[in-house]
């Protein structure tokens, strides 16, 4: 049995898009290499730190180095679905497999993360994550 951790890579902000007082699209972009700090199944990893009243239109994954061992049923997703983004991410994958998803997106009216599920153990491989988000300058959802 493993116990989940929750672990979040996003402290100091070095992964969050500008205040919402700046608005504009922006490309956040974080790499992990999980040779240098590797994470058990059912770690959940906050990769990008959403600000309330910021729109996500896409996220993704890039495989820079497989992991070499099972690694395939990781999700990217955020605190209401653990797979709202990506449905599968597979660490043994073709090296540049990009994943996106952009059939959708989402206004957050409260703050949130982009989190990384793990579904098996990862000690190898380093994945490139990245994030399209348009911050429309404030929090519209009282809006009529």
């Amino acid at each position: 049995e493993n116990d989940m951790t929750a672990y979040n890579l996003t402290v100091g902000g070095v992964q969050q898009p500008p205040a919402a007082a700046m608005p504009g699209m922006f490309r956040m972009q974080f790499t992990l290499d999980f040779a240098l700090t590797p994470y058990v199944s059912g770690d959940v990893l906050s990769i990008f730190n959403i600000a309330q009243g910021v729109s996500v239109l896409s996220v993704g994954t890039k495989l820079l180095r497989k992991e070499g061992a099972t690694s395939t049923a990781h999700t990217v997703g955020d605190t209401g679905s653990a797979n709202q983004w990506i449905a599968t991410v597979n660490a043994n994958d073709t090296l540049g497999t990009t994943l996106a998803a952009v059939s959708g997106w989402e206004h957050y009216n409260a703050a949130d993360f982009v989190k990384f599920t793990l579904g098996a153990n990862i000690s190898n491989a380093k994945i490139a994550f990245f994030a399209l988000v348009w911050n429309v300058g404030g929090d519209f959802s009282t809006e009529a």
